[in-house]
């Protein structure tokens, strides 16, 4: 089955040309920063994020439904200072992408930076939560009678935070992570040849478990949060394999062949 990822990310505070020539650089910040401030007060930090995340190349993961499912029932209750580094916190900020039809929102935009992570997703509007580095775990969210229009659910909360705490996780394990590159260079074994060559085209791409397991099982494939490292002080987040429960009892199932 052919999965199709939403491509077009809107883009709702624009980088000058003249800026994005500079790249990532102390200039552009300044400039960027310059033009931020013209911006109303309670826009400004997703304009930062949105802004910073152009001047990189506009970075993004692509994350298969699997995956995306099975991080949606785990819990993931954990301080930002807890998930292990990885190529996210490299990049500062990042774009989440998903398939077609399976999410309330189209994309996300994470953000780590110095002691604080965010995460902005767009549903229409752009909503968003951040945390101090060793603030408190994000807490699950509680749906109310209450909640003003336009806000977003409980559900749309919980599954924004466990994505983005997920996807970087998984962005540390070579098993799930894939760089994305041209058509062309598609199979060939050079890969840093082939992902320099996407980045010059403007491809800053990644998979997050495009060959994770695929057959239907009775219990669902799931990912859970092990402890471990000495003084078990270190959480990764493993898979959990599918698995066909009371299988013996597959095997007594008549099927007109018995002797």
């Amino acid at each position: 089955m052919v999965i199709s990822f939403i491509q077009d990310t809107p883009i709702h505070f624009k980088v000058p040309t003249n800026i994005l020539r500079l790249g990532y650089s102390a200039d552009a910040i300044d400039q960027l920063e310059i033009l931020i401030e013209q911006i109303p007060s309670d826009y400004r930090w997703v304009a930062s994020v949105e802004m910073c995340w152009q001047l990189l190349g506009k970075p993004y993961f692509e994350v298969y439904p699997k995956v995306l499912e099975g991080l949606r029932r785990t819990d993931l209750s954990l301080r930002p200072s807890q998930i292990p580094r990885c190529i996210v916190h490299d990049m500062g900020f990042l774009c989440v992408k998903f398939p077609v039809g399976t999410m309330s929102f189209t994309h996300m935009l994470v953000a780590v930076t110095s002691g604080k992570m965010s995460v902005i997703a767009s549903a229409g509007q752009y909503f968003s939560e951040s945390h101090s580095w060793d603030e408190a775990p994000f807490d699950t969210a509680v749906e109310t009678s209450e909640r003003p229009a336009g806000v977003p659910s409980a559900t749309q909360f919980n599954d924004m935070r466990k994505v983005a705490i997920g996807v970087m996780f998984l962005a540390n394990d070579p098993e799930y992570i894939k760089p994305i590159v041209l058509k062309r260079d598609e199979g060939k074994h050079n890969t840093d040849e082939c992902v320099a060559r996407a980045r010059r085209r403007g491809v800053y791409g990644f998979t997050i478990g495009e060959t994770v397991e695929r057959s239907p099982h009775f219990r669902r494939p799931h990912f859970a949060i092990r402890w471990t490292g000495k003084g078990s002080f270190v959480p990764k987040l493993v898979p959990i394999r599918g698995a066909c429960v009371g299988k013996q009892r597959l095997l007594e199932v008549p099927t007109g062949f018995e002797r």
